[in-house]
């Protein structure tokens, strides 16, 4: 309700879960959709998955009045699969899982995202995206994490352009035998 910037009168669960749904009348009176999403939600507990739950089942005859959307790791499949939450995977209408990039694409993301963060600088050489593919897997959360160390190891030298010994020195300090990958 806070950030909805709802204003709340009672503190009590049923005063604020009564506000909640009159929120969501209003805001479906007005074909306005109001939209949940949380990020990391594997790391929710059973309890707040419940609680989710539970407000999807605020509707009118005829619509929902409240998308949910869940994302999060790998781990989320696994706790919506387990017994204690059927009911909340009853509910869920799509359910996807992004693949790892190929290379290709990989590339393609490196280079957008550098792009978009320095308006055309720094530049990833072919061999320090090939090491980045390489250590990620196409994974974008570690093309992330790797790509922006490399980038400090370029700053630190001075260096616009982010070559493969960049990438290395990146990847010794991720890594916690800080070995050569």
């Amino acid at each position: 309700l806070e950030d909805l910037k709802v204003p709340v009168k009672g503190k009590n669960k049923n005063e604020m879960l009564r506000t909640f749904r009159d929120f969501l009348l209003s805001c479906a009176s007005r074909s306005k959709a109001v939209i949940i999403i949380v990020d990391e939600a594997q790391n929710l507990s059973d309890e707040t998955l419940e609680e989710l739950r539970l407000l999807s089942n605020l509707e009118t005859e005829r619509d929902k009045l409240l998308q949910i959307v869940l994302v999060g790791q790998t781990e989320l499949k696994e706790r919506l699969s387990a017994d204690n939450m059927k009911q909340l995977s009853q509910r869920v209408t799509v359910k996807t899982a992004l693949r790892p990039l190929n290379r290709d694409e990989a590339f393609d993301y490196i280079n957008y995202r550098s792009m978009k963060a320095g308006k055309g600088l720094p530049a990833f050489d072919e061999d320090a995206k090939n090491l980045i593919f390489k250590y990620s897997k196409g994974i974008p959360r570690l093309i992330n994490v790797v790509s922006s160390r490399s980038l400090m190891a370029a700053y630190v030298e001075g260096s616009t352009d982010i070559k493969k010994h960049h990438v290395h020195y990146a990847i010794d300090h991720l890594s916690e035998k800080a070995g050569r990958f």
